[in-house]
């Protein structure tokens, strides 16, 4: 609708274009003289994604409706006129101009912060500026948060969405340490939040957990919406006794949801073999204990009776195969379609200069050629499952010696000791962080 010079906007469409958008890097100024708030605004319109995105909005009076737009213009003169300016000091900036104003007004900044940098026109910056963020996962696994770092694995990750958008159930397996979690988690799951890949993907529930000890009640913990203490703890009742008539509770949850797609991912799916509690006899004992199998069967019966809503992800350890074969349901499922990660990366040299673009980070030439060959010669090795982490956690160490907001050659060699000295050394800390009895044990 056109009013005079202006038009009106819903935010929902607003957020929708800002979510589709192709530009990875965003800066959105909301200036709305006369509004008592924009907070709603602000939280709206807040992209979680691979986007880097700077927001930034104010409520002028319309008495003086120009003044948070000549306080944005004043905060700019600090700019340098060759290298630009990041945004994140565009916002110290601002707020040191409005701090003694009455203006109301709010900033978001994504953790790609110091990516975006306000530019004189035609021109490039000539360094990057180190934000402080460090852009590498050590020995954790990547998230969906984690997706802007996430680089190596673009090939297997359009596979996974291809498999995904044709069939209801996509196990995901893999040595320990392939990278399983992280290429569905910050791969998968991260695209199909954008929804550029699979039309709508954006409005569809993605729910994540570990099955751990007791997998009935850790998907029940899993479904419930955000919301106040009383509220989840209330809502996980009501779903637990859903899910105590097996999978028709299930079902009649999944077709409550007014989403049109629930996506649920398994992690760790080998816990239900590794974390059961087995009968002692022998006579009685059986695969898996009565609690795991209503949770395996529950799920299967789900992806039988609703597989125009369901969708289940699961990310599974090669060597334990064996085990899901043994249970003739999940054997058969199985036997359809899954995804082999592979133990080694497409492209390691992405994995350790583009993440450090990201931040603003310099990485030495001589030391991404030897970390390649490092990595190479470790893939021809007989168990090469491992790299990804090991290479992950020397490129976190690096960055907590970097100098200058640079990673260099001398200092991984001197001061961590290559690939060997970092794991050494984180190995030695976390055995240093046990009790007398733990350590007993890890020995």
């Amino acid at each position: 609708m056109v009013i005079g010079d202006c038009i009106e906007i819903s935010r929902s469409w607003l957020r929708q274009q800002l979510h589709q958008s192709e530009i990875d890097r965003q800066i959105i100024i909301l200036d709305c003289p006369g509004a008592e708030s924009l907070a709603d605004w602000v939280e709206d319109l807040r992209l979680e994604s691979q986007i880097g995105q700077c927001l930034i909005a104010g409520a002028a009076t319309l008495q003086n409706s120009e003044e948070f737009a000549q306080v944005l213009l004043k905060a700019l003169e600090v700019a340098d006129s060759e290298n630009g300016l990041p945004v994140a000091k565009w916002i110290v900036q601002i707020h040191t101009e409005l701090a003694e104003s009455k203006i109301w007004w709010d900033a978001s900044l994504s953790a790609t912060q110091g990516v975006i940098e306000i530019l004189p026109p035609g021109e490039k910056s000539a360094k990057p500026v180190d934000v402080g963020l460090c852009p590498y996962m050590g020995l954790r696994a990547f998230g969906v948060k984690d997706a802007k770092y996430f680089y190596g694995r673009e090939d297997l990750t359009q596979r996974l969405i291809n498999e995904l958008s044709q069939r209801s159930f996509l196990p995901v397996v893999g040595a320990s340490g392939s990278g399983k979690s992280s290429v569905v988690r910050a791969g998968l799951i991260a695209q199909l939040q954008q929804g550029k890949q699979i039309p709508g993907s954006e409005q569809w529930l993605i729910k994540s957990f570990r099955p751990g000890k007791h997998p009935i009640q850790a998907l029940a913990s899993a479904l419930v919406d955000a919301g106040t203490e009383e509220k989840k703890n209330r809502q996980q009742m009501e779903i637990e006794g859903l899910l105590h008539f097996g999978g028709e509770g299930f079902v009649r949850w999944l077709r409550q949801r007014t989403e049109p797609m629930v996506v649920l991912l398994v992690d760790q799916f080998e816990e239900l073999f590794t974390l059961q509690e087995q009968e002692t006899s022998k006579e009685h004992q059986k695969f898996l204990d009565p609690e795991r199998q209503s949770f395996l069967d529950m799920l299967l019966e789900a992806l039988e009776y609703a597989a125009d809503k369901f969708k289940l992800v699961i990310t599974l350890r090669a060597d334990f195969i064996a085990s899901c074969l043994k249970v003739r349901k999940l054997y058969e499922k199985l036997q359809q379609s899954y995804v082999l990660v592979p133990p080694s990366l497409d492209d390691y040299r992405q994995v350790i200069v583009k993440p450090a673009e990201k931040v603003g980070l310099e990485v030495e030439p001589e030391l991404v050629e030897e970390l390649l060959q490092q990595m190479n010669d470790s893939s021809g090795s007989n168990d090469s499952s491992g790299n990804l982490p090991i290479l992950e956690l020397v490129l976190e160490t690096l960055w907590e010696k970097r100098q200058r907001g640079k990673l260099t050659l001398q200092v991984y060699w001197e001061k961590i000791g290559g690939l060997e000295g970092a794991l050494d050394r984180k190995a030695k800390a976390v055995y240093e962080s046990l009790d007398a009895e733990a350590q007993a044990c890890a020995q």
